[in-house]
């Protein structure tokens, strides 16, 4: 659910698969799709864990070349999002025209 251009709800559910269930999963998505998607995450966190312990997530994204900054709040039902893309950001925060990844 999207609250606004920065801010979304989401619910995830995970499962663990098989080494054999992936490979299924990969093979059968190739077949519909010829796009390929590239994703790097770098996660941030203090040495004493304090984001961890307050139920929270910061993450930097690299999605093919797009850069975004997320942090994820957890919550009972639902964890909110708030997401930044970089290139927003002032080129004296961060030097865009370096790679930072």
């Amino acid at each position: 659910m999207k609250v606004n251009d920065n801010i979304s709800f989401e619910y995830e559910e995970r499962s663990m698969l098989s080494k054999t269930d992936y490979d299924v999963l990969v093979s059968d998505y190739s077949k519909l799709t010829n796009n390929k998607l590239s994703i790097t995450n770098i996660y941030f966190d203090t040495k004493d864990l304090i984001l961890t312990k307050s139920g929270m997530v910061l993450r930097l994204r690299n999605s093919n070349g797009q850069l975004e900054i997320t942090l994820k709040i957890k919550d009972k039902h639902f964890d909110k999002e708030i997401n930044h893309p970089i290139s927003s950001f002032s080129n004296n925060i961060l030097p865009l025209n370096k790679p930072i990844l």
